[in-house]
Order: structure tokens, then sequence, then C-alpha cells
């Protein structure tokens, strides 16, 4: 921000701890086929089993996100020629629900016993963003504030309204706390996981302010 000779400059950076209250689970499925349909077969029959464990762990199955189907393909050559293709299908999908350790736990063990996922992702996050980033921001404003009030005592002037204020970060800024990343992890730590401990999630705001003085 362009700075004024009649003007307090501060900059702040305050952070909020928050308890997680959803967990999302990141399921990437595949299928492997030398015949395109045969490939396309196999994701969908683990995409089916995988709702169906969903469904018995008593998510809601609006929170089941599919995403689309991505397909790979590789060629091997002979004497510059084609003489085999091979298919690989892809699905990422994504699972929401309210932060329940037990139903995190059922799902991932019938998610290990039950399905070969490619890659398994958990995901500890807080379900209204904007209220803790706002939280952290009002607790940067009045960080700066106090700032400003002791550089104006010190020039022997007052501290009057704030002018201007500017912030690189916002909402989607939300720190996620990963358990997990490795389908193998989530199958070792399955039966366990129901009694593990979720560190509080941080929301950091840093806020450049304009401060007029008098």
């Amino acid at each position: 921000m362009e700075k004024s000779k009649n003007s307090i400059y501060v900059y702040s950076r305050e952070t909020v701890e928050l308890k997680p209250d959803i967990i999302k689970l990141y399921v990437l499925l595949k299928g492997d086929n030398d015949n395109y349909e045969q490939s396309l077969d196999e994701l969908n029959r683990e995409s089916t089993k995988l709702k169906e464990i969903l469904l018995n762990a008593d998510v809601d199955e609006n929170k089941i996100l599919l995403n689309d189907i991505e397909f790979l393909l590789t060629n091997d050559y002979n004497e510059g020629k084609i003489i085999k293709t091979h298919y690989t299908t892809i699905q990422k999908i994504i699972i929401e629900f309210d932060f329940e350790m037990k139903k995190l736990a059922k799902c991932l063990q019938d998610i290990s016993k039950s399905i070969n996922a490619k890659s398994l992702e958990v995901c500890f996050e807080v379900k209204d963003k904007k209220a803790g980033f706002d939280m952290a921001l009002a607790k940067s404003i009045q960080s700066g504030k106090q700032r400003a009030q002791l550089i104006a005592k010190e020039a022997g002037l007052d501290l009057g309204n704030i002018i201007n204020i500017k912030s690189q970060d916002n909402p989607e800024n939300v720190n996620v706390r990963r358990l997990m990343r490795s389908a193998d992890y989530a199958v070792k730590m399955s039966n366990s996981i129901e009694n593990m401990s979720v560190s509080n999630i941080q929301i950091s705001v840093g806020v450049e302010m304009e401060w007029s003085i008098r």
C-alpha cells in the first residue's frame, strides 16, 4: 500500500486453533487391462464395492463425490509398430462425514480388506473455514492496533481510525491436518485409529494496516 506521512503502518500475523469437525477421505481407484472395456469394468467394480462399504458405515450418499473417470494408455512397440496396448482407468472419490473416529476406523478397516486402492489420504478439516479466518483476522487487527498505539504514543501522538487493511490470506488458506497418505499405512493404523488424538487446526492470517494519527 502507498504510504502517507500522516499515517502509521503496521503488519501483524496471528493464529487461532480450532478443533477439526469433518473428515475427508480421498480414494484413488484404478482398473488395469489390455482391453479398455475390461479395464473400465474393473474400475467400476471397485467403485461399487467402495460405495457399499461407505453406505454400510452410514456415510451420507450425498457426501460421496465421484470424479470423472480418466484413462491412460501405454503402447508396446516392436520395430516401430504397436504390438500391444494397455489401458489404465482412474477415478478419484472424495468422501466427507462428521468428525467420528469410530466411523473412520470402520471405513478404513473395510476398505483395506476389500478395495485395492491406488492411494488413500485422510484429511481433518473445519467445516466453516470463513468463521475461523474471521477469528484470526480480528485477532491480527487487534494485535496490529496495539502495536500502532505504542508507535503513536512514543511519537507523542494519538492513534486515530484504521484507514486501510490488506491481507494476502483468504478463507481457503485454512490449514488441513493430514493423517496418512498411503493405503499401506491406513491398513496398519485402521485398528488403532479410533483412539487416536488429532491436533487442532491452526489458521494464520497476516494483515497490513494503515492507521490515521492526530
